[in-house]
């Protein structure tokens, strides 16, 4: 969605994506029950799972002072290519850890 990119593509929001693509590559790939998220972030073992990427993702945007809504549709147009859709977590989670890191990485690369 080029008007989104022209809108809000910046330096907050490329390094936001940035941070949050190394933030996922952190977190296991194998999806838990929903039930058991909870358990895990608080034994410091982030899963593949909608919860825990929003959890990443807004922590990746607040640890480098950028506000996670203002760059919340840069991100889900860099995973689907549009400015809406479906939930984006949910998404992003049915995508897999290696589909979001490759398309995060396409986007930093070709969105100037």
């Amino acid at each position: 969605d080029e008007d989104v990119i022209k809108k809000k593509w910046n330096e907050n929001a490329k390094t936001a994506i940035a941070k949050a693509k190394d933030d996922f590559m952190n977190l296991s790939s194998a999806p838990l029950p929903l039930e058991q998220s909870e358990q895990a972030v608080t034994e410091g073992e982030g899963c593949w799972n909608a919860m825990e990427l929003e959890k990443s993702f807004k922590h990746s945007c607040e640890s480098i002072n950028v506000n996670p809504g203002s760059v919340m549709q840069v991100l889900r147009v860099c995973l689907s290519g549009i400015g809406g859709g479906p939930v984006l977590w949910e998404m992003a989670e049915l995508l897999g850890k290696d589909e979001v890191v490759k398309r995060l990485e396409t986007a930093l690369e070709r969105i100037k």
